[in-house]
């Protein structure tokens, strides 16, 4: 199911990545529950985290990561230059 679902989820992230830039920012700060929420999955969070940080043609960096691991908490920047 993962196989399925990291696609789907790497996809949004690059469409929010996109339509940041064509909006003139320079960097964009996403939240893994948010992304999760936007895709009303089901208990699929370490897979948004994965995808989050398996995004290519992007700077980023974990801003936040909570020491519970891969949950909604984790922020990741994405520098858009």
């Amino acid at each position: 199911m993962s196989q399925i679902i990291k696609p789907l989820i790497c996809k949004y992230i690059y469409q929010l990545l996109i339509e940041a830039k064509l909006n003139g920012l320079t960097e964009i700060t996403l939240r893994a529950g948010d992304i999760h929420n936007s895709l009303n999955l089901y208990k699929r969070l370490p897979s948004c985290c994965n995808a989050m940080r398996s995004i290519e043609g992007y700077r980023f960096v974990e801003i936040d990561n909570p020491p519970e691991g891969d949950g909604c908490n984790v922020y990741i920047k994405y520098f858009l230059d």
